[in-house]
């Protein structure tokens, strides 16, 4: 039986309660297979042991690193913490946003002070340890319309460290269109910083060739999954719209290019991505396939892919 009772539990944290009648010596050294964050949730004077350390109070967020040993030493009353897990997955997370959020704002304060001329411009900058350069192409449009958009905004990631960003647009649209604007920025730099980390952090992601594929398998690459599902979650934040209303959208544009068939399966493998990965992420009741389908379904792409070539 365990010493404690877990009172909530989500993929990113867990309540956990220690009754004040507990016997001490329950409270056995153990160790655990995450990098975990733990929080106190009110005041204690339980106290905290890591190896080799001394007992310390339970202030502030203690952090305790993948299998090292540790224990709870009992005080008085009860014990009421919160753990945060998938540590490292949520602070890579966070410089990502945090990144995306600096690098956006620098393109669209540009953008506004050279409203109708042409900008370009090269960046150095860093992110989870590897240095990347990001170009930066704005210009209006030297051909009228584009389409039905204000504006297009298209990204490339050229390994192993390269961005570019590209920003065609009609000057007469704006300042109106600059919130949509900001939203299409911040969604292509994920992307493509999403791609650059796979070049530069073992991620366990590989394609095969993917030249020339038919835009069903290219939607479903193990690349390219990650990349839009992030690239989406970051618009649907920025417009505060659900993730599932920003992928919809996104597939706007693709209604004469993939049959309704392929669109809902492409939305089933990125919704089902996002459940396991993106677990704060707005998420409407719908259809979706098991992980191990998800990744079924990916070796079958590719094996048909492979026919093609």
């Amino acid at each position: 039986m365990k010493p404690y009772t877990d009172l909530e539990t989500t993929n990113e944290y867990i309540i956990r309660e220690f009754d004040e009648n507990i016997d001490p010596i329950e409270l056995m050294w153990h160790r655990d297979d995450e990098d975990r964050l733990v929080e106190i949730i009110g005041k204690t004077d339980w106290q905290i042991q890591l190896d080799n350390c001394l007992p310390s109070s339970m202030e502030g967020r203690i952090f305790i690193p993948k299998h090292e040993w540790h224990r709870v030493i009992k005080g008085t009353g009860t014990l009421k913490l919160k753990i945060e897990k998938n540590i490292n997955h949520q602070l890579n997370e966070g410089r990502y946003d945090s990144e995306v959020l600096v690098q956006s704002r620098y393109i669209l304060n540009k953008f506004k002070e050279n409203l109708g001329q042409k900008y370009t411009e090269r960046i150095k900058s860093k992110i989870l340890g590897f240095n990347y350069n990001l170009y930066i192409n704005i210009a209006p449009s030297t051909v009228g319309r584009l389409g039905p958009n204000p504006f297009i905004v298209t990204g490339q990631a050229i390994e192993p460290n390269t961005i570019k960003i590209n920003i065609r647009y009609i000057p007469s649209d704006f300042p109106s269109e600059l919130n949509n604007l900001n939203a299409e920025i911040k969604g292509t730099l994920r992307h493509e910083i999403e791609h650059i980390s796979q070049y530069n952090i073992d991620k366990g992601i590989e394609d095969e060739e993917d030249q020339d594929i038919p835009l069903y398998d290219y939607f479903l690459l193990p690349s390219e999954i990650p990349a839009y599902v992030n690239e989406l979650y970051k618009i649907a934040k920025t417009k505060k719209i659900s993730l599932t209303q920003a992928i919809d959208d996104f597939f706007i544009k693709y209604e004469y290019e993939l049959t309704k068939d392929e669109m809902e399966k492409i939305k089933q493998a990125w919704t089902t991505w996002a459940k396991n990965n993106l677990p704060k992420a707005q998420l409407k009741e719908s259809k979706t396939i098991k992980k191990s389908e998800l990744k079924q379904l990916i070796k079958e792409e590719i094996k048909l892919l492979l026919k093609k070539l």
